[in-house]
C-alpha cells in the first residue's frame, strides 16, 4: 500500500468519523428538543423514509464505482460515459418510481399500517429527501476514483453543518407537531446541498460523463448482474438496521419509539467510532494468508480492549449516560441500552468479518449471511415484539431489543462457520486467546467498580464520577494480563499512522 493510499484511507476514516459525529449531535438535539413523543414519531418517518431510499439506490453507488473507476484507469472516456449515463438513467427512474409509491403509500402506511394519522403530511414532504438526497450516490463515487478523499470529507463536514442547524432552526421556527414536518423538510433541503459539490466537482473534472453515450446490450447485462448482486447485500443490511423500528411503528406509541431509537443511536455511534476494520483490515485483499491471520488476531485483541470497558461502562452507568445526554424524559430507555449493551462489541466484528470476505472475493458469502439474518431479523422482532405487546409497550421495546441481539449473536455464530470452511489452517481460537486478557480485566473493571459504588452509595448522576476509578482499575487489569503495554501502543500508532509499503 503506497504513501498515497495510506493517506486516502485516513481521509476516509475521517469522513466517517465527521459523519458519525454529526449524526449522534443531530440525534440528541432533536431528541431534547422534540422529548420522546415528537422524536418517536420523527424516528418512524425517518426509518421509513430511510428504507425506501434503499430503493432509489439498489447497488447503483457500487456499480458506479466498480465500473468507473476500470474504465477510466483505462482511459476509455467514451465507454464510462455509457456506463454513467446508463447508471444514472436507472437511478433517475428508481427514484421516481419510489417518491411517487411513497406518496400515493402515505395515508395507508399512516392509518392502516402504523396506526399514526399524525405522520400522513411529514411522510408526503419526507418524498422530497428522496428526490434531493440520491443523486449524490451518482457523483460520491467520482472523489474515490480520482483519489480526491480529502474533498469528499470536506463535503461531509459542510452537509453535516447544514443538517444540524437547519433541524434545529426547523425545530424552533415550527409549532407542535408540524416540528417534524419542518424537520423533515429541512433534511431535504441538507440533502440538495449534499449533492451539489459532487456534481460542480463531475463537470469540472469529468465533464464527458454528462456528454450524451450509448451502451451496449452484453454490457448493460453486466452491469445490471452487479448492481443486482450488491442490491442483495445492501437491501439486507437495511433490514437488519431498520426493521426493528418500523414493526415497532405498529405496535407501540411515539414515546417509546423515542426512547428505543435513542438507546440505538447511541449504541450504533459508539460501536462505529470505535469500529477499527477499516484501518487494520486492507490486508484481507492480500492472498497472504499468514498475513491474513496476524491482522485478524490483532483486530480483534484491539477491538475487545477498547470495547469491553464500555460495555461494562453501559452496565453500571447507562441510566446515567441516557440522562447526561438525552435528559431525564429518556430514561424508559435504560433497560434498552443494557439489553443492547454487547453490540458495541458485535457490530465491530460483524464489520471485520464483512471485510474479511469481501477482501478474500467472496462477497457472496457476505450477501447470503446478510439476507438471512435479516429475514431472521425480521421474525425475531415480529414474534417477540406481538408477543409481549399485550403487556405494555416497554415490554414491546424490551422484546425488539432482545431481538435484535440474538439476530446479531446468530450472525456472528454462521459467520464463524463460514470462515472456519473458507480458511481451515486459520485457527479462530488461537486468535481468540489474545482476548483472555482484555476479559480478565473486563472482571476486574466490573468487581472492583461493584464494590466502589456499594461503598461510596452514590446515586443519580453523580455516579458517574466513578468512571475514572472503573478505567484505572481496567488499565490496571490490562498492566498485570500483560494485555496492553508500550508495545502494543506503538504498534496500534502504527498501524493507523505509519507509511505502509507495497
Amino acid at each position: 500500500m503506497g504513501e498515497s493510499l495510506v493517506k486516502e484511507g485516513i481521509y476516509n476514516l475521517l469522513r466517517k468519523v465527521i459523519e458519525k459525529t454529526g449524526g449522534i449531535i443531530l440525534t440528541i438535539a432533536l431528541a431534547r428538543l422534540l422529548l420522546p413523543e415528537l422524536f418517536g414519531l420523527y424516528s418512524l418517518i425517518i426509518t421509513i423514509t430511510l428504507f425506501v431510499l434503499t430503493f432509489t439506490d439498489l447497488g447503483l453507488s457500487q456499480t458506479v464505482t466498480r465500473y468507473l473507476a476500470n474504465s477510466l484507469a483505462r482511459k476509455k472516456k467514451k465507454e464510462a460515459a455509457a456506463y454513467f449515463r446508463y447508471l444514472a438513467k436507472i437511478k433517475i427512474i428508481l427514484i421516481m418510481i419510489t417518491t411517487s409509491l411513497l406518496i400515493i403509500l402515505s395515508k395507508f402506511l399512516s392509518e392502516s399500517v402504523f396506526h399514526k394519522p399524525i405522520i400522513f403530511i411529514p411522510l408526503i414532504v419526507s418524498a422530497t429527501y428522496l428526490v434531493t438526497y440520491p443523486l449524490a450516490g451518482l457523483f460520491n463515487p467520482l472523489f474515490y476514483i480520482r483519489k480526491q478523499v480529502k474533498k469528499a470529507a470536506i463535503n461531509e463536514f459542510f452537509y453535516q453543518i447544514i443538517r444540524v442547524s437547519l433541524a434545529i432552526t426547523a425545530v424552533l421556527i415550527f409549532e407542535g407537531t408540524m416540528k417534524i414536518t419542518g424537520v423533515v423538510l429541512a433534511l431535504s433541503i441538507a440533502g440538495l446541498a449534499f449533492t451539489l459539490y459532487p456534481y460542480y466537482f463531475t463537470r469540472k473534472n469529468y465533464p464527458f460523463l454528462l456528454k450524451k453515450a450509448k451502451i451496449k446490450a452484453d454490457k448493460k447485462k453486466k452491469v445490471l448482474k452487479f448492481a443486482s448482486f450488491m442490491t442483495l447485500s445492501s437491501t439486507g443490511l437495511v433490514l437488519m438496521a431498520s426493521i426493528d423500528i418500523l414493526i415497532l411503528g405498529a405496535f407501540v406509541g411515539g414515546e417509546h419509539i423515542g426512547f428505543y431509537r435513542a438507546a440505538m443511536s447511541l449504541i450504533g455511534s459508539l460501536a462505529a467510532f470505535l469500529n477499527l476494520s477499516a484501518i487494520l483490515l486492507p490486508v484481507f485483499s492480500s492472498s497472504n494468508k499468514k498475513e491474513i491471520k496476524r491482522v485478524l488476531k490483532k483486530t480483534i485483541r484491539y477491538e475487545t480492549i477498547l470495547l469491553i470497558p464500555i460495555i461494562i461502562g453501559l452496565l453500571f452507568f447507562g441510566k446515567e449516560t441516557i440522562i447526561l445526554l438525552f435528559g431525564k424524559e429518556y430514561l424508559g430507555a435504560a433497560t434498552v441500552l443494557l439489553i443492547l449493551s454487547p453490540l458495541v462489541l458485535i457490530e465491530p466484528i460483524k464489520n471485520t468479518i464483512l471485510s474479511f470476505f469481501n477482501g478474500i472475493e467472496k462477497s457472496k458469502i457476505s450477501a447470503k449471511l446478510i439476507i438471512t439474518i435479516g429475514i431472521l431479523n425480521i421474525i425475531l422482532n415480529f414474534t417477540l415484539i406481538k408477543l409481549l405487546s399485550p403487556y405494555g409497550d416497554g415490554y414491546s421495546i424490551i422484546g425488539a431489543a432482545i431481538a435484535t441481539l440474538l439476530s446479531n449473536l446468530i450472525f456472528i455464530i454462521m459467520a464463524t462457520v463460514n470462515f472456519k470452511k473458507e480458511m481451515p489452517k486459520i485457527k479462530l481460537r488461537n486468535s481468540l486467546k489474545h482476548i483472555n486478557g482484555p476479559i480478565l480485566s473486563g472482571v476486574i473493571m466490573a468487581g472492583t467498580t461493584y464494590i466502589f459504588l456499594y461503598f461510596t452509595n452514590f446515586q443519580g448522576i453523580i455516579k458517574i464520577t466513578a468512571v475514572p476509578f472503573s478505567i484505572c482499575m481496567y488499565l490496571i487489569g490490562l498492566y498485570l494480563t500483560k494485555s496492553l503495554g508500550l508495545k502494543e501502543i506503538k504498534e496500534l500508532k502504527r498501524a493507523i499512522f505509519k507509511k505502509t509499503r507495497g
